[in-house]
């Protein structure tokens, strides 16, 4: 998992991703409004089967079993807007990146590559840790004076 702030980095990251096979994801959380409206749209956006709880054990069981990850890149989750959604539920926001932590975890013993990009417009934004792990800001913005001045 990494931060962003700056589209324009994690665009620039991603057409990396793409261009080495990794299969995208994106989800605008600026859209998601409910708990309820996040598994319509993961359920979609991931081709989970109709047996798809709209649960989160649910999620966890679909993001080993059911989730199609190209062997020759992987698979990248973008979380656009993510801080908004933080701020709304909190709980159901660190349970997200929990079961995406966990996936990735598990799949990366399979030797597949899961990802979870996270982008917030807050510069300042800092989301609990996942398990023992601090989400730390991407490559270009680990310092916090260099995503404040490209505000």
């Amino acid at each position: 998992m990494s931060l962003y702030c700056d589209e324009n980095i994690l665009i620039k990251d991603l057409d990396w991703l793409k261009d080495n096979q990794y299969k995208a994801i994106i989800l605008d959380f600026s859209e998601i409004l409910s708990c309820e409206e996040f598994h319509a749209r993961i359920k979609k956006a991931c081709e989970f089967p109709d047996y798809y709880g709209k649960n989160m054990s649910a999620l966890s069981d679909c993001l080993l079993h059911d989730l199609e990850i190209p062997y020759e890149g992987g698979c990248v989750f973008v979380l656009k807007n993510f801080d908004l959604f933080y701020m709304k539920d909190k709980e159901m926001a660190h349970d997200i990146l929990e079961r995406l932590s966990e996936a990735s975890r598990q799949r990366m013993l399979t030797g597949e590559r899961l990802i979870t990009l996270l982008q917030s417009r807050n510069p300042k934004f800092v989301p609990d840790t996942i398990g023992a792990y601090k989400i730390p800001w991407n490559r270009h913005e680990f310092i916090e004076a260099s995503r404040i001045k490209a505000r």
